[in-house]
């Protein structure tokens, strides 16, 4: 019998996986108070009012999708980051699933390996949000004028 922990492990991993390669493929990481235009991680969404209705339309940066036409080299760097940790993730929740069909004798193994996965894969996660958050506070928060009447 599957102990029920294992279990749970197993659902919780792979549904965390799909949530952070779901906000991976997402425009809406930065978002204009207006709601006029979205950034994120491959790609934009902008408000096009060619159109009678205002509509919105979502794009790759550059038009495909390339890491060199994302615009900044600490949003690549997130990119890149963020998109292995998604891997890593991924095959961790592959691993938690594989933990619960295979026999008893591997399962302590595969789960210490699929934990390994896992908290390496939270880490790039977390330095790949914080790279884009400081290019995000660096570009849009300091105010230029405001710098140069404190120094």
């Amino acid at each position: 019998m599957v102990p029920p922990i294992l279990l749970l492990w197993a659902l919780l991993s792979v549904m965390v996986a799909g949530a952070c390669t779901f906000t991976f493929l997402q425009p809406f990481w930065i978002m204009h108070l207006d709601c006029i235009h979205a950034f994120g991680m491959i790609s934009y969404c902008y408000v096009d009012s060619d159109y009678e209705n205002s509509r919105e339309l979502c794009t790759a940066y550059g038009g495909y999708y390339h890491l060199g036409n994302i615009p900044s080299g600490a949003w690549q760097a997130s990119c890149v980051l963020y998109g292995v940790g998604c891997v890593l993730m991924c095959l961790s929740a592959f691993l938690a699933i594989c933990t619960v069909i295979m026999i008893r004798a591997h399962n302590k193994k595969l789960s210490l390996l699929s934990g390994y996965l896992q908290a390496v894969a939270g880490m790039l996660y977390f330095i790949a949000i914080l790279l884009c958050l400081y290019k995000q506070v660096k570009q849009y928060v300091i105010i230029p004028s405001l710098v140069s009447s404190y120094f």
